[in-house]
């Protein structure tokens, strides 16, 4: 075989393993749709259940409420798991209060809230000194210049 025949060999090849690939993706699509199709009914149902208010409806009613708030989900985009989705509990808590996390250490109460105040949560004290300092500085340079502007006399009226 030459370099043509090969290379046209190869197409061929990748073309039919192409063709079955798509064969068994569209046959197995349907599967895999239905079985989630099956888990967002029954997640639909379940819930529907669960209601005390739906002791009342028949049985007529309940799967015409299910059908249509299952191709609403369709529609948006909502599985099963995002229905019955809930937000763990971390493990250590007592009950479903949250803990504070000490961030601060060994500051006092209230070094550590102003310095929570200003965006800082750690309990080194650093920045929030260096700005305190700096801001003490501008006040006694604002101060000087507030003293030396009130200790020159006022220019003379003018003579004409």
């Amino acid at each position: 075989m030459d370099q043509g025949q090969q290379r046209v060999a190869r197409i061929q090849l990748v073309v039919v393993f192409l063709a079955l690939l798509t064969l068994v993706c569209v046959a197995i699509a349907p599967a895999v749709l239905s079985a989630k199709d099956d888990d967002l009914t029954a997640t639909v149902r379940g819930a529907i259940l669960s209601d005390p208010r739906s002791e009342t409806m028949s049985q007529t009613e309940v799967d015409a409420m299910v059908n249509a708030l299952v191709e609403e989900a369709r529609v948006k985009g909502v599985t099963a798991e995002d229905i019955v989705w809930w937000p763990e509990e971390e493990e250590g808590l007592p009950g479903s209060a949250i803990e504070e996390t000490d961030t601060c250490g060994r500051l006092p109460v209230f070094l550590c809230a102003l310095n929570e105040a200003f965006g800082f949560s750690s309990d080194d004290l650093t920045m929030p000194l260096a700005l305190f300092a700096s801001s003490m500085v501008l006040l006694l340079v604002l101060s000087l210049m507030i003293k030396t502007h009130r200790s020159h006399p006022a220019p003379p009226p003018p003579l004409f």
